[in-house]
């Protein structure tokens, strides 16, 4: 993202947050669907994370401090929030977990999903599974985006796409759907975003560096 583009962010954040999907969510049914999609965005968010990580910090061998330990410390911070948070019952968890236990309270079915981790695993690119297990159109188009630019964006690119479009945007995103998701079918989902959000809101960091973004570039 160019620097004479920075302008821009807060109009594009509200269009963003103004979306109509949100107003489209209205029963559980309807939750049901969307996390059956949204989980595949749940999951790709972290090759943003990871690619950061490899860049900002030092993940080889022989080991050798990052050159920027602000942004090291911030990248890890976050990436220790994401992996291994904690759960209700005290126990480490990674965020893409609990949204995967929100989406069996909710009655949302993982089978997609889960065989497409499963494809992955096995070392299936992951823009062919995505097409052999027949995700929707715009799934397909957005996690195929995500993965290119996490394997041939630039370190600018990845961090403008992870704090601006994701960071940034996800805490308010999931409190619109917090009120749904109070039902007593939806416990760990509750727990999820009131998770996510506080990570969401300190340990990245990315609202202090949004409002309205010409500061993130000094981590760069």
């Amino acid at each position: 993202m160019s620097i004479d583009n920075i302008d821009r962010l807060p109009s594009l954040r509200d269009a963003l947050l103004d979306h109509p999907l949100y107003a489209d969510v209205i029963s559980v049914d309807d939750l049901r669907r969307f996390m059956e999609d949204h989980v595949f965005a749940v999951w790709d968010f972290m090759s943003l994370l990871k690619r950061l990580q490899q860049d900002m910090t030092c993940t080889k061998v022989p080991w050798l401090p990052a050159d920027n330990p602000k942004a090291a410390r911030l990248i890890n911070d976050i990436v220790i929030g994401e992996e291994t948070d904690v759960d209700p019952d005290g126990l480490y968890v990674s965020h893409l977990e609990l949204y995967l236990r929100a989406m069996e309270d909710v009655g949302a079915s993982t089978v997609q999903f889960d065989t497409f981790c499963s494809m992955v695993r096995a070392g299936d690119p992951v823009e062919v599974v995505l097409t052999r297990i027949g995700v929707a159109q715009h799934v397909h188009a957005f996690v195929t985006h995500t993965m290119g630019l996490a394997n041939t964006g630039t370190t600018e690119e990845v961090l403008a796409a992870f704090f601006f479009g994701r960071e940034d945007i996800i805490p308010e995103m999931f409190r619109r759907l917090l009120k749904l998701s109070a039902a007593p079918t939806a416990k760990t989902m509750t727990y999820g975003i009131s998770s996510t959000t506080s990570i969401g809101t300190s340990n990245s960091t990315a609202t202090a560096m949004a409002p309205r973004g010409k500061s993130c570039w000094k981590i760069c």
